[in-house]
Order: C-alpha cells, then structure tokens, then sequence
C-alpha cells in the first residue's frame, strides 16, 4: 500500500501505537460478567487452599525438633539483621547520605551471613527429616488434589 502524499513516509524508527478496548461506558453483559465472577472466586479459592496447604507443610517441618530449632535459630538470626537495618536507616536518614558507618556495614554484612547460613541449616534439617516425612507430607498433597477436584 502506498501512502498519500499528505501522510509521511514511515520510517524505520517510527512507533505505531494502537488502542484497542472497550468504551468505558460498554456494559458487559450479565452472562458475561456471571462468568468473570465464578473465574475470579475459583481463582481465589485456590489461593487459598494453597496458602492452607503451605501453612501446613510448614507445620509438618516444624513438628521435627531438628527443624524447629533450625527455625528457631533463623528467626533469631533474621531479627538481628532486620534491628540493624533499622539503624542503618536511621543513620542514613540523620546524617542524610547513603554512607553510614563502616563497622555498623560490617555487622550488617555479618549477619546477612549468619541469616544465610542458618536457612542452609533449616535446609539441612529439613532434607535430614525428610523420609521420615514422607507419609504426612503424601497425605496433605493428596489432601490439597481432592480439595482441588472439589473445586
């Protein structure tokens, strides 16, 4: 197709924008917004047997001693570094600079380790419990698919 002579001749950079949509003004017929409606509250209810379905795994983990001192350990490691990231910002926002001293950097950096090695730890725990897991763990998956065919 060739251009009129009133239009410019495209050229290799130019951008076309299309819109496309509906007016805002368009009622979606009831049918239509029935449907919306159902695909939305099965979306939402499988959020919710997921977040169920991990809560419990979590508990499952938990129920191991092995485990819960692993998690244990991590909480304690992350509220180190959450309480030091707080006076980083407090320094940052008093001083009004990103430098903030380098031994408070150092404490932080150190404990993001700690933080890294205590999840490698909860990890360990967990793969070291792992079997002996297997039949709880069997039974919620097949818990969370029934629940889902449910649906």
């Amino acid at each position: 197709m060739t251009p009129r002579s009133d239009q410019a001749e495209p050229t290799g950079s130019a951008v076309t924008v299309h819109t496309m949509g509906v007016h805002y003004r368009w009622q979606l017929p009831d049918v239509v917004r029935a449907q919306l409606r159902l695909a939305h509250d099965l979306r939402e209810d499988l959020v919710a047997l997921q977040l169920d379905y991990e809560h419990d795994m979590r508990a499952i983990w938990s129920s191991y001693p092995g485990v819960a001192d692993a998690e244990a350990a991590l909480e304690q490691a992350q509220a180190v570094v959450d309480e030091l990231l707080e006076q980083v910002r407090a320094q940052r926002a008093q001083l009004g600079s990103k430098t903030v001293d380098p031994a408070l950097t150092s404490q932080l950096a150190a404990a993001r380790g700690a933080v890294k090695r205590a999840r490698q730890a909860r990890r360990d725990a967990i793969a070291d419990v792992g079997e002996a897991a297997t039949r709880q763990r069997q039974e919620r998956t097949a818990r969370l698919r029934a629940d889902e065919k449910r649906l």
